[in-house]
């Protein structure tokens, strides 16, 4: 049976003892196109039905049996054909100095259409086992859900300035940032893993990693070579994520694990150009192309291996494969994006490129012009990039976008309500931060009641006026709000006004009074 490919998680010693467990899966299609997939209701995710070879048994046997007991189906042993196989070996966490190898073989079959009674065991009742038909794309997207959903929570001023290049006034993008997973063990999130890349080679796409999947990786390599290039990986993650999240075309999850996994070559040990290619095999190896690719991309940005930065531990041979490799790729917006935040994060933040260039020239010694020159283009790429994606939601020109963070003109009240959605900012914060003073009368004019109650006026005035801010700290307010609640019910009763309206004559007297006195 043809391979298909190895999901060799690399996380045990060679000289430890191996359980080997042969196992069978159906991929069992409808008419239109769907899969008969066990679902796990608690699990929330999908697998191939089928399991583990017995003794004696061979695997067309097992698979007939194990699509029996999870899902009632009968499949048809006259269509059963050869499609893969897929090794998996993962350190045990049963048993200690072990090694879980499992060899998957993968068939595709038909089945009768009505399914009788599961006959689960224990374990299967425990996980919720049921039968679902499902289309491959979505039961791969069900796998990658985390329990909830995943969210990303930017917050954040409304530029597309990437650090290095000063703002005119902002107190700067600020992030925060909630993720829930479901409470798997890694060895589910293995076999997860290993199932939803067969249902995106079936759906014609090339298998990603999940984040769940990612951070485990990562998490895996660093129990083998700890050190600061774990949290570089992460910082360089969560800013990749961050800029995709403002570029149409660009995936912000993807470019999450992307960044998470481009220097997963240091899990074999502190090495040099090495880091690059070990990662590259380690990732294709387990089918993951696309982050293979980043793995090995991240350091060219001019695609020359020449242009590499630090110890050339590799044979001649595989520097020979790395440039080959490199020609033969035109650079996407992955490769290019993930290279940026390479030369932004640092193991203790995000820096200018400029400033991690000086870090990384100071403990080499050198720095290639041509690659500095190209860094700073990338960034520009970026910036604009995001700042078309601004401009089209917002139906303006870069140019206006453009302006706006260097305050040259900037933005009235509708455009920053659609800035606010698209920042998941509130008002007053928009206003706070990135609002001159100035337009806050013409906010006022041209403000609907339902803007207008979700505004702090009271920090927008401050900016102007301070003490709207200082007086709270200062003044017995309850004293004077319940003799200004007097007056407004006074004119309520006097008068029969609303509350509104006995409101704005109160304000509109006390502004007269305020005339007056200048006077």
């Amino acid at each position: 049976m043809k391979p298909l490919f190895k999901m060799d998680i690399k996380n045990y010693a060679e000289s430890d003892a191996r359980i080997r467990r042969p196992s069978a899966r159906a991929i069992i299609r409808t008419e239109d196109g769907r899969l008969a997939m066990v679902y796990s209701r608690n699990g929330q995710y999908y697998k191939f039905p089928g399991g583990g070879i017995r003794d004696g048994e061979n695997p067309v046997e097992a698979l007939a049996r194990e699509v029996r007991e999870e899902t009632g189906l009968l499949i048809k042993k006259d269509s059963i054909r050869e499609y893969g196989s897929v090794l998996r070996l993962q350190k045990s966490s049963a048993q200690q100095n072990t090694v879980f190898e499992q060899e998957n073989f993968y068939y595709t079959c038909s089945a009768e259409e009505t399914a009788g009674e599961q006959i689960l065991d224990d374990y299967e009742k425990e996980a919720g086992f049921e039968l679902r038909y499902v289309f491959a794309k979505d039961a791969a997207a069900e796998n990658k859900k985390a329990s909830g959903g995943r969210q990303m929570c930017m917050q954040a001023s409304p530029s597309s300035r990437l650090p290095g290049k000063p703002r005119a006034s902002s107190s700067g993008p600020h992030f925060s940032e909630s993720r829930a997973y479901p409470l798997r063990n890694d060895f589910d999130l293995v076999m997860i893993a290993r199932d939803t890349a067969v249902l995106e080679i079936l759906g014609g796409t090339i298998p990603e990693p999940s984040v769940e999947m990612a951070e485990f990786l990562l998490r895996s390599a660093v129990q083998f070579n700890p050190g600061p290039w774990e949290q570089h990986s992460r910082n360089a993650a969560e800013c990749a994520e961050k800029i995709a999240a403002r570029c149409s075309g660009l995936d912000p999850e993807r470019a999450y694990v992307y960044g998470l996994l481009h220097d997963i070559g240091r899990k074999f040990g502190i090495t040099g150009l090495a880091h690059v290619y070990d990662g590259y095999r380690y990732l294709s190896e387990m089918g993951y192309a696309n982050a293979a690719r980043i793995a090995l991309t991240h350091s060219f940005n001019m695609k020359d291996i020449h242009d590499y930065i630090g110890k050339f531990d590799v044979t001649e041979s595989v520097q020979d494969e790395i440039q080959a490799l490199l020609a033969g790729m035109e650079y996407n917006d992955y490769d290019c994006l993930i290279q940026l935040c390479d030369s932004l994060a640092k193991a203790d933040g995000i820096v200018s490129v400029e400033e991690r260039m000086n870090d990384v020239k100071s403990r080499h010694g050198y720095y290639p012009q041509k690659k500095w020159d190209m860094n700073l283009r990338l960034k520009e790429y970026f910036e604009e990039k995001m700042q078309e994606d601004v401009a089209e939601k917002l139906g303006v020109s870069r140019q206006t976008i453009s302006k706006w963070e260097t305050g040259e003109t900037l933005h009235d009240i509708r455009q920053s309500k659609q800035m606010s959605l698209l920042y998941h900012v509130s008002l007053d914060e928009l206003i706070e931060f990135d609002m001159d003073v100035k337009e806050i009368q013409d906010i006022i004019d041209r403000t609907s009641e339902e803007t207008e109650e979700k505004i702090d006026w009271t920090k927008a005035w401050g900016k102007k006026y301070p003490i709207l801010v200082r007086y709270q700290k200062e003044v017995n307010t309850p004293n004077y709000a319940v003799r200004l609640g007097a007056m407004v019910d006074e004119l309520k009763e006097e008068y029969n006004y609303s509350d509104l309206d006995a409101f704005l004559v109160l304000k509109d007297i006390l502004a007269k009074v305020w005339q007056s006195r200048k006077k």
